[in-house]
This record gives C-alpha cells, structure tokens and sequence, in this order.
C-alpha cells in the first residue's frame, strides 16, 4: 500500500496536481485510503467501505537481509524473521485475531535462508521468529529443526515469542541444549481460569504448569510472563493471584534441578479496542489500576520472591490511549495542541507527560478519564465504524457471549 501511494504522489507532483487531487485520486482509486476530510462529502470521493491493505503473496515480500548493525548497545540486538502475518486466535481484548486477516505464512526453506543471510551480514547471536502468534505457525517443529541443525554449533540462540501453552507442551522437548537458551514468553493474560474465558483465551493452569516445567527441563531458567489487569470478570482476588502464580511457576524449577527460576512479569492495563468484542466496553478509572498495582507489588513482598521482576505499563499511558484509540474527530484540535505545547515521543515513559495531556483536553472542554471510560451502546453509531472492519453482529455475539461468563 505504501508503495503504491508514492507511486500515486510521485506522479501527481510530477504532473504539477494540487494535494486536495491527489488525496481525492487516492480515495476513489485505492479501496484501502481513507480520507478524513472526504468523508463528509455529499459527493461520491470517499470509498463508503473500507477494507484492509493486505500483502497477499506474503512469501515472496521483500525482507531486510543486511540489518543494520548499530555502534551501541541496541534494546534488541538479533536477527529478526518474519514467519507469518494474521492471527487466528480469538482473544476478545486484541485487534490482531478480528482485523489481521486472512493468515498468511512464509515456507520454511524461505524463512531459514533469510536467517542464514541475516546472521553472516550482522553476527547476532540470535535469531527471533517473530508473528502474532508464532505457535500457529503451522511447520513451527520443522522449522526450529532446521534452524537448529544450522545453528546449533555457531551458539546462536531461538527466540519464540508468545508461544500458547498447548503447542509449547509439544515443541519445547526439540529445542534441546545444543541451541542456546534466548527468551520465552506465555502470555497467561490472567491468573484466573474463568477470566481466561471470558476473554476467549482458555488456558488451563495444568497445562501452564506442564509447559513451564517443560520449559526447565528443556534447560531454560527464565521465563517472561505477560498479564493484563483491568479485564471484564476480574476480582481483586484475580488481582493477588497474579504475584501467587508466578511465585509457583518459579517454585516449579525445584522439581527439576533443585533451583527456583527467574520469572520477569509484564503487566498491561486493558485498553478497550475498535473492531473487537470489548470495544463498546468502559476503561476501569485509573485509580482501580493504581490500586491492582499496588497490590501486586504487596502480595510479591508478602512472598518475598527476589527472584520475580515485575514491570508495569504507564497508567496514564494507557488511559490516554483508551480515549484516543475511542475518539472522534473532535479529537484533532486536542492532538494538535497537546503536539504544539511539547508533546513528543510520548511511549517512551520519560517523555510522557499525563498532565500536559489532561490541559489539551480540558481546553475543549473534554477530560481524558471520561473519555477512556466511556460504555458505548450497542445500537450506537461508533466512532470508527464508517472505516468498516470486522462484522458487528459478530463483534457483538462475541461480547454477549464474554458477559454470559461474567455471571
């Protein structure tokens, strides 16, 4: 899609056409562009459906083969291989199972050259398959066999993200010790079976637990936990379980090798998404958050585990994001004054500045927590929905079927 817009804009200046053509050539000729300005048009400028910009022969997709190699130390520092885009999962909480379609996977003979190719033009020790969900990769076996056999004597380590539990169970006996030991990481979601459910993530706590301590017997000594607070169903006691969980799965260790293992937590704040079951849902207030994360840090010194790490998402990060990700288009005169008073790189959390942010809104007359935390109707006309998406009687059996299990 990029490529084609340039072409679009290239050849627009070159014939000396205004901007307001060229974003009106786009709109009518690409059925991926949407153009704000256009939408209100009584003329027919604007696509009345939009659909996604999809890279369909996935396999053949150009890829970077000479990463750049930076003269500093780097957050990450490997060889990183696209195996596969879309997600087939479900998760009611997550854009990526409802918007990112259809899944599209790339072979393994192609996958395993451009690992080759990456590693002699960086010299990374390792190698990242990355996807929404690496798991569902459906050669995920052969591949990490080929990849192993080729690595296994140059001690370049695997690096699988978010594997789901039920396929670490059976893929984790071949990543044996001949290849090192990069991360791994389950995202658990919640301590709590029932609110797995409710999510559409059913994860039972034997198979977590089955799969960790495959995990150590594979020769692995940390993991990396996700979990998200905030979701529908959740009790303050899901919210303890969180540190009490990890605090076993560490434990498990000791049936292996007599040691506790090194878990690092990852909490995030559910963060109401467009084009899922949960969009039409409120945020929980940002105190309710403050507190879930004040009781964590207090159940983990009750247990006295130094060997759990817990890092937290920015609360008023999230918040923000709630409000913006929902948002209309009165949102624009907020975004553009926050950017003019100094707004800049606000995902790094030195940069961010909650209040410079609650001023903007409050000049037009808004406030960022009532925005976050608004409950959409479900006969209501959504912000968002004009740029079409998934089905919504869809979306909404979805989220009838989550509120049943919140009961």
């Amino acid at each position: 899609a990029v490529v084609e817009l340039i072409q679009l804009v290239r050849s627009g200046k070159k014939a000396g056409t205004t901007k307001k053509e060229i974003l009106l050539k786009a709109a009518r000729e690409f059925n991926w562009a949407y153009v704000p300005i256009l939408n209100n048009s009584k003329l027919k400028t604007q696509n009345s459906k939009l659909s996604n910009a999809v890279v369909e022969d996935f396999e053949n997709a150009p890829v970077p083969l000479a990463p750049i190699v930076p003269f500093v130390q780097a957050v990450h520092e490997r060889v990183s291989v696209e195996i596969m885009r879309g997600c087939p999962g479900r998760c009611r909480f997550c854009q990526a199972g409802f918007c990112r379609r259809p899944v599209r996977c790339r072979s393994v003979e192609k996958i395993v050259n451009t690992a080759k190719v990456c590693y002699k033009a960086t010299g990374f020790d390792t190698v990242s398959l990355l996807s929404l969900s690496s798991a569902d990769y459906p050669d995920l076996e052969e591949l990490v066999s080929q990849l192993q056999a080729y690595f296994q004597d140059k001690y370049v380590g695997l690096s699988l993200p978010s594997l789901r539990v039920d396929q670490q169970l059976k893929l984790l006996p071949k990543l044996v010790t001949s290849v090192r030991k990069a991360g791994l990481t389950i995202a658990v979601e919640a301590a709590n079976e029932k609110v797995r459910q409710i999510v559409n993530k059913p994860l039972k706590d034997e198979d977590l637990f089955a799969a960790v301590e495959a995990a150590y017997r594979a020769g692995w000594q940390r993991l990396k936990l996700y979990f998200m607070v905030g979701l529908p169903g959740e009790t303050e006691q899901d919210i303890k379980q969180i540190a009490d969980l990890a605090f076993q799965l560490a434990r498990l260790r000791k049936k292996v090798d007599g040691k506790t293992g090194q878990i690092n937590v990852a909490v995030s704040w559910f963060v109401p998404k467009p084009h899922t079951p949960f969009g039409w849902l409120a945020q929980k207030p940002k105190s309710y958050f403050e507190h879930a994360k004040q009781m964590i840090l207090d159940q983990k010194r009750k247990l006295r585990a130094k060997f759990l790490q817990f890092k937290f998402h920015d609360i008023g990060g999230s918040v923000l994001e709630s409000a913006i990700g929902r948002g209309d288009r009165r949102l624009c005169d907020v975004i553009e004054t926050a950017w003019r008073d100094g707004a800049r790189f606000d995902l790094w959390d030195e940069c961010f500045d909650y209040e410079l942010w609650q001023r903007a809104f409050d000049k037009f007359g808004m406030d960022i927590e009532t925005a976050a935390q608004k409950q959409f109707g479900t006969d209501e006309i959504l912000p968002w929905e004009h740029l079409g998406g998934p089905d919504k009687k869809y979306l909404l059996s979805h989220l009838a079927e989550a509120m049943k299990n919140c009961l």
